[in-house]
């Protein structure tokens, strides 16, 4: 009965998309004659680099819109059919940091661009080409949108992120979600935090990357291996996070202020950050200060609260940078702390309490709303040190030499306490981890030459120090030695562009497992290298429609918890066990995109088949695992060949002037080609419609880029797992086993094993609406307002991906309100 109604919705939106189509020629004229009734004003500038020398070729683009050009050879641009409001211009051009200014546009205007020299010189992503606006990009990337940011303000990065077609994230509570590309996550995505890869205990499912999504206003998904330009590691895919580029001339100061309330869990946060550049005597220095806080209780499901479950958060992050002639120097230091509460009601004792937790439709423990975090509960910390230093000029092309430095500490204290007759260990954390980073890497990029070719070389290499200071042993301390060289070289025409890169890296890691007495009872010694490579090219057959497609080769090495973890893993109350004949994975990927763009109709379609043999991945064993605490559900780290394969959906398409419809789709196989049967915690199919209606802008209003946008997700329910078996259940008991195979067990029941049957499917509604209001005066500011309703009629349900689905329903529903206050 789901996948009727799912494939009916489907093909409904494919007919409509179809008709928008076949119309889209003929109705451009209708649609350009009935703009013409609207005043609308012209923008122009010029372009120009720190030697006032103008620039050909930059790409000048309005935010939240389908408008960009490009200067002339004078550096000389216009922009026209512009409406009064508040826009965010960004001017960019390769080798140099892109400019974002605000414009509050009444009458014609013009802004100026004098740009910088940039230390990220990357043109896997966003290598310019100088013909025409549109980048020819032989890697499947996706911008997370100004608007996207501003809806989610508040929320965990991996939320923020499941907006994006292609991406999920595995949940563990409202404050705790992990990024995953195409049905992989952890070790094999890599995120990029201010041109640094941020290294954290990422092993567990439910540790959630420790960045501050306020911090960064440019975010980059590129699906597929990446790992040229990044790093092993990156099979599923890289996410590029970038705060703004500081001020590159004396101006005025400027900054942002965002204050977040939600209804569910009661959240309050508030985030802030203030910019400038000097002049006289300290031209070319500016400087950013930046800083988050929020607070939350209990979350709330349609039923019930969920105990436990608050978390608290303070980030900061300062920069400072200086240019001049070439030479550009930046330093940056920034520092995340949260305490998060673990929902009391996933811990239990023994398999009795485990069976009736997971059949019950309400958790065995109940709660009103609290503030309050008690045990069990994680401190997390992480703070990052980067200096960076980059000569770039238009004939010697970039040089870049960056050094950081990262600690994270983990703490998590278990439910149960320590037994002891001194009162200080009943504060202490039963999981201490700390694990210290630092890198070192050196690129060079060529100019951009006439005959169209851009790349560059480089060389990384790192040391990462692990200690495990608790009460118990999960992981061993161990010491890591990475380093890795590149070359990439990429080809740009007017109609097509090629790119092509290799790689090669070498990691060592030497491991110090503990017995139980806590002393070093031997030394383990591995060592991995080998070579990445990759082969892309992309075609535009008109102005409108393009493909590209990228062949990657990527490797990566078994971690630490899938070679030595031992013993039980609190926030997933499991116990785990590792296998230190790990081999390492290698990957073989394959990623086609076809683009149509027009002004009333734009498609995006990305397919892509990933095999990767040795594939790592955790198996349930036969029997739990009976200890003091209780007994535990057991798993053991193993090794298969897999593939996984699907396709993402892109539509967006103009009813009119003022209503547009936008469909995302995301559909995940994944495949154990040894045991020829489906893999775990693969997505289930995701399908969201939004139906977005723009008020009318009237002459001399104060309010300006209003919408009210009505969103509808539909997540099927993922029948693709594993068969179940006898065997595979009998660890839990004849009853248990009963209930499973029981012929007549209603799907909307939940069961409580990665081999039981998943939740259904559900549909989620999701409203929207925003304003700008300027107030007249000399310097008018502008303020956001953003009212969002997630599931707004309280749906009941349970995600597949969720670490909590065996206990518990998802959240209800949550009304935020976000005020955004822009300043200068």
């Amino acid at each position: 009965m789901f996948y009727s109604r799912f494939l009916y919705t489907s093909l409904l939106l494919f007919n409509t998309y179809a008709l928008l189509f076949s119309i889209d020629a003929s109705s451009g004229m209708l649609y350009a004659q009935n703009t013409l009734v609207k005043r609308s004003y012209t923008l122009i500038g010029k372009v120009f680099d720190e030697n006032d020398r103008p620039l050909e070729g930059a790409t000048i683009v309005v935010d939240s819109t389908n408008i960009a050009t490009v200067s002339n050879q004078f550096g000389f641009y216009s922009v026209t059919s512009l409406r009064e409001g508040v826009y965010y211009i960004t001017c960019s051009y390769v080798g140099y940091a892109p400019q974002k200014k605000m414009l509050t546009l009444r009458k014609q205007d013009h802004i100026d661009f004098k740009l910088q020299p940039d230390i990220e010189l990357q043109p896997t992503v966003n290598v310019v080409a100088q013909r025409r606006a549109t980048d020819l990009e032989t890697v499947t990337t996706t911008r997370v949108t100004a608007q996207t940011l501003e809806e989610n303000s508040g929320k965990a990065l991996g939320e923020i992120l499941k907006k994006i077609s292609g991406m999920n994230s595995i949940t563990t509570g409202p404050s705790i979600s992990k990024p995953v590309i195409h049905g992989l996550h952890s070790n094999r995505v890599l995120i990029l935090n201010n041109g640094v890869r941020h290294e954290a205990q990422q092993w567990g499912l439910e540790h959630a990357p420790e960045i501050d999504p306020y911090l960064n206003s440019n975010i980059t998904i590129i699906k597929g291996a990446a790992s040229i330009r990044y790093g092993a590691e990156a099979i599923g895919g890289v996410i590029l996070m970038a705060p703004p580029v500081l001020p590159a001339t004396p101006a005025e100061t400027t900054g942002d202020v965002h204050f977040v309330g939600s209804n569910n869990y009661n959240l309050t946060a508030f985030s802030g950050n203030i910019q400038s550049a000097f002049d006289k005597k300290l031209t070319g220095l500016s400087f950013r200060l930046q800083g988050t806080a929020k607070k939350a209780g209990n979350s709330k499901t349609p039923g019930y609260y969920l105990k436990n479950t608050g978390f608290n958060e303070t980030n900061f992050s300062g920069a400072g940078g200086y240019a001049k002639k070439g030479f550009k120097f930046n330093l940056f230091y920034s520092s995340f702390n949260t305490w998060l509460g673990v929902f009391e009601g996933s811990h239990v004792g023994n398999i009795t309490d485990l069976q009736e937790a997971l059949t019950r439709e309400t958790p065995l423990v109940s709660s009103g709303f609290s503030y309050d975090i008690a045990r069990s509960k994680q401190r997390v910390e992480h703070s990052l040190f980067k200096a960076s230093g980059v000569y770039a000029t238009p004939t010697f092309g970039s040089a870049e030499l960056t050094y950081s430095s990262q600690k994270n500490s983990r703490q998590e204290y278990d439910l149960d306490l320590p037994f002891s007759s001194d009162p200080t260990w009943q504060t202490r954390p039963q999981l201490d981890f700390s694990i210290y980073t630092d890198a070192l890497s050196a690129v060079y990029a060529h100019p951009f030459r006439k005959d169209g070719f851009a790349g560059q070389v480089g060389a990384e290499v790192a040391q990462q120090t692990n200690i495990c200071e608790g009460l118990r042993y999960l992981i061993p301390n161990f010491r890591t030695y990475t380093g890795g060289i590149f070359a990439l070289e990429r080809l740009v025409k007017e109609k097509y562009s090629l790119e092509a890169g290799v790689r090669y890296d070498y990691r060592s890691m030497r491991g110090f497992p503990l017995t139980a007495k806590g002393t070093s009872s031997y030394v383990a010694n591995r060592a991995y290298n080998n070579v990445t490579y990759t082969l892309g090219g992309s075609y535009h057959f008109t102005k409108s429609f393009s493909t590209s497609l990228n062949f990657a080769s990527a490797w990566r090495s078994p971690s630490v918890n899938e070679s030595y973890i031992a013993g039980v893993h609190l926030s997933a109350a499991s116990y785990e066990l590792g296998d230190s004949t790990l081999q390492s994975e290698r990957s073989n990927g394959v990623t086609f995109t076809a683009k149509y763009t027009s002004k009333k109709f734009n498609v995006e379609l990305t397919t892509y088949y990933n095999a990767i043999n040795n594939f790592i991945y955790s198996r349930p064993l036969r029997e739990p695992v009976t200890l003091i605490s209780g007994a535990y559900p057991s798993f053991q780290y193993t090794q298969t060949d897999a593939a996984l394969s699907g396709f993402d959906v892109d539509m967006e398409a103009a009813l009119s002037e003022e209503l547009k419809l936008e469909t995302k789709l995301t559909v995940v196989y994944g495949v154990n080609k040894k045991a020829n049967e489906w893999l775990v915690l693969m997505p289930a199919d995701r399908l969201t419609n939004t139906l977005q209606y723009s008020l009318r802008e009237e002459k001399g209003s104060v309010f300006s880029k209003s919408y009210l946008a009505l969103s509808h997700t539909v997540v099927a329910r993922q029948t693709r797992i594993p068969e179940v078996d006898i065997d595979k259940t009998a660890a839990f008991g004849t009853n248990f086993t009963d209930v499973l195979l029981n012929a007549t067990h209603t799907w909307d029941t939940p069961l409580q094993s990665d081999y039981a049957f998943p939740a259904a499917g559900y549909m989620l509604f999701d409203i929207a609406a925003s304003t700008t209001m300027t107030l007249p005066g000399k310097q008018p500011q502008p303020m956001i307002f953003t009212l969002t309703v997630n599931n707004a009629l309280d749906t009941r349900y349970r995600d597949y991906l969720s670490r909590y689905r065996y206990f518990a329903d998802d959240l209800g529903r949550v009304v935020s309100l976000h005020l955004h206050l822009p300043f200068r």
